[in-house]
């Protein structure tokens, strides 16, 4: 059987399978968005099947994942439907064009005063002697009155109603770049790419990026990070000691972004420094596990030796700047390894991985 045979067409949608898991819970989308720490409007862009105002794809199905697992749905079923769903949205829709009209054919009649002409003339004649056709030089005379009647009519039009002329003139003329200016409009929407690549540049370097609240791979300079074209899209940039920047950029084309990145202030540093201290005093603790998130990723954290055995203790998608503590032994699942630093025991054992790498880590065994 093909993969695509697992979806079947009379299977119910995937934002109709989460709606009916969340409400049979007794959840409102909120309450799943504090839960998930996913965004009220992604999750609701779920349940309505809007796949395109979610971000990314890696992203978008980390939400799915979330969304399922948190109201009982099996989340290999959902990203399974979610696949198909949103490849399906993302084809392009081939139009029906309408059957040429036939035209009209016209059949043309002929002068009816030439056939009254011919009847005038046969009864006009009179019997047993010579005919004389009257009829015939009085319709000419008839028809070229006409004529000339039509041609002084339409002089007249012209000449002292040109107002009329005149603006039907400018009518017509302003139609033309309407439609033109619908056809360009067109071709822009056309041409704006799925995916464009973003740079980011900073001074000094080492800063973390995010778009929408979601981490590029990386510290700065970041070159040629695909993303997901859009106009309105939060560029966030964030380095320990610095103000942190958030902006507004339309990114519906390769864009480089150069940011000059300001110190914080005494009161700003002082903070993070008791932040960092909390931590070490946390990590000082033996029997524990003490997660420092420094990128925004999410994580799944489990009491049993594997993902999704013992007791599931964490289920979110932490913020930098986070610290979760567990009694060890745990196994830690997480989206991006290289934005979480671990201290086991009181020992400082680094990050997971890499930045972006999906990994699953027991810890404190």
């Amino acid at each position: 059987m093909s993969e695509e045979a697992d979806v079947r067409p009379n299977e119910p949608t995937l934002g109709r399978l989460l709606r009916e898991h969340r409400e049979e819970l007794g959840l409102d989308l909120s309450e799943v968005a504090r839960q998930t720490h996913v965004r009220r409007e992604y999750l609701s862009a779920l349940e309505e099947g809007r796949y395109k105002d979610l971000p990314e794809d890696v992203y978008a199905r980390n939400f799915v994942r979330l969304f399922a697992t948190t109201v009982g749905l099996d989340e290999v079923r959902a990203l399974e439907i979610y696949r198909h769903e949103r490849a399906a949205s993302e084809s392009p829709v081939v139009g029906i064009e309408p059957a040429p009209r036939e035209p009209v054919r016209r059949q043309r009649r002929a002068p009816a005063a030439s056939q009254e002409s011919g009847r005038a003339a046969g009864a006009g004649a009179s019997p047993g002697g010579p005919r004389i056709n009257w009829v015939t030089p009085l319709a000419t005379l008839v028809l070229i009155a006409a004529v000339v009647g039509l041609a002084l009519w339409g002089f007249n039009s012209t000449l002292f109603n040109p107002g009329r002329n005149a603006g039907q003139v400018e009518e017509d003329a302003g139609q033309q770049p309407a439609a033109g200016a619908q056809e360009a409009e067109e071709e822009q929407l056309a041409a704006i790419p799925d995916t464009v690549r973003l740079t980011v540049i900073t001074e000094p370097p080492g800063a973390e990026v995010a778009v929408d609240g979601f981490p590029l791979p990386g510290s700065t300079p970041i070159e040629g990070a695909p993303v997901t074209a859009r106009e309105s899209r939060i560029v966030s940039v964030n380095r320990e000691g610095y103000e942190p920047i958030e902006a507004e950029f339309d990114l519906t084309s390769d864009r480089n972004l150069s940011f000059t990145l300001t110190e914080a202030s005494e009161e700003e540093a002082a903070a993070d420094g008791e932040g960092a201290a909390e931590g070490a005093a946390a990590a000082g603790q033996a029997g524990q596990v003490v997660l420092t998130v420094t990128q925004d990723t999410w994580l799944e954290v489990y009491s049993g030796p594997a993902r999704n055995q013992g007791q599931r203790l964490a289920f979110t998608t932490a913020q930098a700047g986070q610290v979760l503590e567990f009694p060890a032994p745990v196994f830690v699942y997480v989206g991006n390894a290289g934005g979480v630093s671990v201290n086991v025991d009181g020992e400082d054992q680094g990050t997971l991985g890499s930045a972006g790498e999906v990994r699953g880590v027991l810890l404190g065994e």
